[in-house]
């Protein structure tokens, strides 16, 4: 286990995080060469588990990369890139900051190793889409994005039981191997 582990999902929060200080001039580019990035990253992955970080007790394993996994990331990370592709005329850095926002929160679910980690993922995907659907800025979209906020809550917490009832069963939060 490696002492840093770079997650393909890091790729893309910090893609967004300095996207809207990329130059006009260079939008398009960019726009693509980070979810690229992103899918290179994907492709050079090792099986194992990675990013293991120790807290309270708990061991969070943010990359337990399997062959289902790497799989599911392929797919992921090229939707990434279609993705954007499709959507380079969209001029709102919010709406592309967001989308990988999500992506990262689907790669992360991907490869989680725990159930702490799977939550923490699978919330910020939850988060990610009700911005995309508030930034349409319609009263409709508004509305529509408190109700599937609150249905994404609602069904977060059915996940956050299931998963404190499992571990209550098994006595560890580790996702257990196929």
């Amino acid at each position: 286990m490696n002492s840093f582990w770079l997650h393909p999902s890091l790729i893309l929060i910090l893609g967004s995080l300095l996207l809207p200080f990329v130059p006009a001039a260079l939008k398009r580019g960019y726009l693509l060469l980070v979810p690229v990035l992103t899918f290179a990253r994907i492709l050079t992955l090792q099986t194992g588990s990675f990013g293991v970080v120790e807290i309270g007790g708990l061991e969070l394993i943010f990359g337990r990369v399997d062959k289902l996994s790497m799989d599911f990331g392929y797919i992921m990370g090229l939707m990434c890139i279609l993705g954007n592709l499709y959507s380079l005329h969209v001029k709102d850095d919010r709406q592309h900051a967001a989308a990988w926002i999500y992506v990262a929160g689907s790669i992360g679910a991907i490869y989680s190793g725990d159930f702490i980690t799977l939550f923490l993922f699978w919330e910020m995907m939850a988060f990610a889409s009700v911005f995309l659907i508030w930034a349409r800025g319609r009263e409709e979209s508004l509305r529509a994005g408190y109700r599937y906020l609150l249905v994404h809550v609602a069904g977060g917490l059915a996940l956050l039981g299931g998963m404190v009832w499992h571990c209550k069963e098994c006595g560890r939060t580790v996702i257990a191997e196929i």
